[in-house]
This record gives structure tokens, sequence and C-alpha cells, in this order.
């Protein structure tokens, strides 16, 4: 518990740095590359994406948010947290992401987002609760305000 709360001050401190939020927050946007196969159809997350780092009124961690959505009409949202990077110049986001049906709201899989905000670039991999032919999906964006 200790070592929790001294990972979230350390992240908290880090976060205030002006430079840092200046770089880091603000809209994304990408590709991505990868499917999967829900009953019935394929999909393609993250194919085009554009999401938000921020800090939400209700908390001090920074969140990326957004949609994304593929050629064949197919769309969903993500949402992560920031979490602990190893690497100063790094800042990590692990969540899910979510595919909308006619049926509902479905939990498609988890996503970890890596942003290198000195140079205004951003990596990431996802999976899937399906079956996928690419196993993993990966996407790159970059940073457009």
């Amino acid at each position: 518990m200790r070592k929790t709360i001294l990972a979230v001050v350390a992240l908290t401190i880090l976060i205030a740095a002006t430079p840092v939020s200046a770089q880091l927050f603000g809209t994304w946007a990408g590709i991505g590359y990868g499917n999967c196969h829900p009953p019935g159809t394929t999909i393609y997350p993250w194919q085009t994406w554009e999401g938000k780092v921020y800090v939400p009124e209700t908390g001090d961690i920074p969140v990326f948010e957004g949609k994304w959505k593929d050629a064949d009409g197919n769309l969903g949202k993500f949402k992560g947290k920031m979490v602990p990077s190893p690497i100063p110049e790094e800042r990590h986001f692990k969540g899910y992401w979510t595919w909308e049906t006619m049926a509902g709201i479905a939990k498609g899989g988890e996503f970890h987002m890596v942003f290198y905000f000195l140079e205004g670039e951003c990596t990431g991999t996802w999976t899937s609760i399906w079956p996928s032919s690419s196993i993993v999906g990966t996407m790159k964006g970059k940073k457009v305000d």
C-alpha cells in the first residue's frame, strides 16, 4: 500500500511539471492495425482513432479517452488511465476499448498506449476478447492540438 501511495505522489508531482503537461495534454489521433472476429463479423478496432489526454475534474490522474472507427462502419470508444513509467520521457496509459453494436456496447478488450510527448508521437497495442488473426493489434499516432 505504501509503495502505491508513493507511486501516486511521484506521478502527481511529475505530471505537475508545466512543459510535460503542455506537451502531453490535448488531442491525439492516428491509425491502427489488426482485426478481431466477434460472432458473425470482423471488426478492425482502432483503424482510425482520436482521443484526448486530460485530467478529469474528479481526479488527479490523467486519462486518455476517445473514439475509434473502421472502414466498415464499426465504431467504439476507449478509456485508460496513466500508469507509472520507467522512462521519464514516456507516459503510459492502460485501459479498455469497446465496440458499439445495435444490441448495445460490448467491452472488446484492453489497450496500452505509450506517449513520447517530447516528439509528439505515440504507439500502442490492443488485445481482444474475441478470436483474432492478428493476436495483438497495434496503433500509432501524433498530437494534433
